[in-house]
């Protein structure tokens, strides 16, 4: 039930995805550069 609503969610927004990948990859390297102070 949460898979096919998660597919059919991601197929009315194929970019969401992405964006949501991006924030994630911008987060860590956020916090890289804070701990590496």
């Amino acid at each position: 039930m949460t898979w096919n609503s998660t597919r059919l969610f991601s197929t009315n927004h194929p970019g969401l995805e992405y964006i949501c990948c991006l924030y994630t990859l911008l987060f860590l390297l956020v916090l890289f550069l804070a701990f590496s102070d």
